[in-house]
């Protein structure tokens, strides 16, 4: 992880922007004093864009305010009480406010549970929210959420502050390396399958971007050949990534796929490789992972 000073990227504005409903008015509240924090930009950008697009669907009937805020907070000994994991001290928090139907008390808490979606297919709440727990935690803070059914919701997450500096790198990173085969990206979760889409289209790729592995098995069929490797998620509804990557490779044997997916007992490295899958990537993955193991895919079938 990076000492980062802010947990916003300008380039996941634009992709807010991009997927914004019409109706919906984006406010930002931002203190540019905050202190750093050791986080994955990759991870913090994956968890910002959940929760805007979870955000959307709850005011997609409405016109709504989409609130963003990042402030100092200082956590004392008797705030922490009211907190799991929080103690005494600095922290940024991220905050992602939304003027929507708000959650219902009845299941508040169940909402970051892996099981657990109101959504129905392509809508409705709980886009990603499993995802966003994890970070957090990987980044040893604490999410919290307040809610008025009716009213809107807010999640404020608290990261610990660091006041230490960034170490002067002893080389520099690595450009990341693009290119512009054509690529078949296949991911129900609408935030993710949009950032990844926009990541790799400026890396000079060509790339298809489903939400359904059906329709995305369908659309393969029709033109097998189209495509120089596919990128799927594990789970989807209607068929699942192992099963969508099974059913490509009986019609393609040679088609290179790389499997992203979060803990899962159903599948794992060894398991991929011997469907043949090439590639069996876990999240939080960073974009510089992915497009390493893209690239050594594709170039090692050169």
């Amino acid at each position: 992880m990076s000492n980062t000073k802010i947990l916003i990227v300008d380039d996941l504005f634009k992709i807010i922007e991009t997927i914004k409903p019409p109706d919906v008015i984006i406010q930002l509240d931002i203190d540019p004093n905050c202190d750093p924090v050791l986080a994955n930009p990759t991870q913090i950008n994956q968890l910002l864009l959940n929760l805007c697009t979870n955000a959307y669907h709850a005011m997609r009937e409405k016109i709504g305010v989409l609130k963003i805020s990042l402030k100092k907070v200082t956590i004392d000994s008797t705030t922490a009480k009211k907190f799991n994991t929080l103690h005494q001290g600095s922290y940024v928090r991220l905050s992602v406010s939304d003027t929507g139907q708000g959650i219902d008390r009845k299941i508040v808490d169940k909402i970051f549970d892996s099981s657990f979606s109101t959504k129905g297919a392509g809508e409705g709440f709980g886009l990603g929210l499993t995802s966003v727990y994890n970070i957090v935690k990987n980044h040893d803070g604490e999410i919290v959420v307040d809610s008025k059914f009716g009213k809107g919701t807010t999640f404020h997450i608290y990261f610990p502050a660091t006041k230490r500096k960034k170490a002067k790198p002893t080389h520099k990173a690595k450009k990341i390396k693009g290119g512009n085969e054509n690529i078949l990206l296949v991911d129900d979760e609408e935030s993710m399958a949009e950032m990844l889409t926009i990541s790799l289209e400026r890396l000079g790729y060509n790339v298809t971007t489903l939400t359904s592995s059906l329709k995305a098995l369908e659309k393969f069929q029709d033109s097998p050949n189209s495509y120089d490797i596919v990128i799927t998620d594990q789970t989807m509804p209607g068929l699942s990534g192992d099963l969508f990557a099974v059913e490509l490779l009986k019609i393609r044997p040679d088609i290179p796929i790389i499997l992203c997916t979060g803990f899962s007992e159903r599948i794992n490295k060894e398991k991929a490789i011997e469907l043949g899958i090439k590639e069996f990537l876990l999240k939080p993955f960073s974009r510089r992972q992915l497009c390493q193991s893209i690239r050594n895919i594709l170039d090692g079938n050169k």
